[in-house]
């Protein structure tokens, strides 16, 4: 790893980046700064050979999440990391969720099971209807997320997933968004608390490069964004990236996910937004 000034941190299965950040090392080129590409599991490297590192396609951490913790503490005690180690460490699991709950941020109405909970399908229908998701508390993309529609599909099947499904720790169950299937979920992006852009993504998406799961530009109410606004300013540290993502319910704005360690941002989705990024980066090397 030759020294530089900035570090686009990806894994062992995209080395070259997702071609959409691709754009904002280009960006970060142009202001005259040494960019390089460095996968996070490579245990030879120097991470103070960096001046800053920022996390971007570490889309296999969730698979070896106790390696990726301490891979955190190494980086963010060698180098400036971004997003802050402790943002990243709140955001991991899921569960995070509940915490904003608690500050007054709308969700998605869930049910937290550990693996050894025990539940029956007639309560969560009880509770949440029919139409069900279940996913793990720590995953990226769509993996590991399960619809059951109990209209549909037999008990039998509800059972199977959420077995298979402890079998990764803790999980969530929650009501099917309707409104995601004909309005999609909205994702916004921030940059240190300022919104950006905004893209909608199709409903239970893989993880896949910008682009390529079915996205489209919108231009979000004001309401989103200023929705957007408050969910980031409950945490406990300015992110120098974020994305909100949010989905309607009952006719209200309710947070699905807030994404702070390695989501896409969509840069060829807004003229110039990779310049916004990569300015705000050179002021934190000065």
């Amino acid at each position: 790893m030759s020294k530089a000034d900035v570090t686009l941190i990806t894994c062992a299965e995209f080395p070259d980046l997702d071609p959409d950040d691709r754009l904002l090392a280009n960006a970060l080129e142009a202001l005259g700064l040494s960019v390089n590409s460095t996968v996070w599991s490579d245990q030879s490297v120097d991470w103070s050979a960096s001046k800053l590192c920022l996390i971007r396609s570490t889309w296999d951490y969730d698979k070896r999440q106790d390696e990726f913790l301490n891979w955190l503490d190494q980086v963010s005690t060698a180098t400036q990391l971004c997003n802050d180690a402790t943002l990243i460490r709140w955001n991991i699991d899921k569960s995070y969720l509940q915490n904003l709950a608690e500050k007054g941020i709308r969700i998605i109405p869930t049910r937290w099971l550990n693996a050894d909970d025990e539940i029956f399908s007639s309560q969560l229908v009880e509770q949440f209807g029919l139409d069900l998701v279940l996913k793990p508390t720590v995953g990226l993309g769509g993996a590991g997320v399960v619809r059951i529609n109990l209209r549909e599909q037999k008990e039998v099947e509800f059972e199977s997933s959420l077995r298979h499904l402890k079998k990764s720790g803790k999980i969530m169950v929650q009501p099917f968004i309707q409104s995601v299937l004909h309005e999609g979920e909205h994702s916004l992006v921030f940059f240190e608390g300022q919104f950006s852009h905004a893209i909608c993504k199709s409903p239970f998406a893989q993880m896949a490069y910008a682009g390529l799961a079915g996205e489209t530009t919108i231009t979000p109410t004001t309401e989103e964004i200023q929705f957007g606004e408050k969910v980031l300013a409950q945490l406990p540290k300015l992110a120098l990236y974020a994305r909100v993502d949010v989905v309607s319910l009952n006719g209200q704005i309710h947070l699905m996910e807030l994404e702070l360690i390695e989501p896409s941002l969509y840069f060829s989705y807004s003229d110039n937004s990779e310049q916004v990024l990569a300015a705000l980066i050179a002021m934190r090397l000065v």
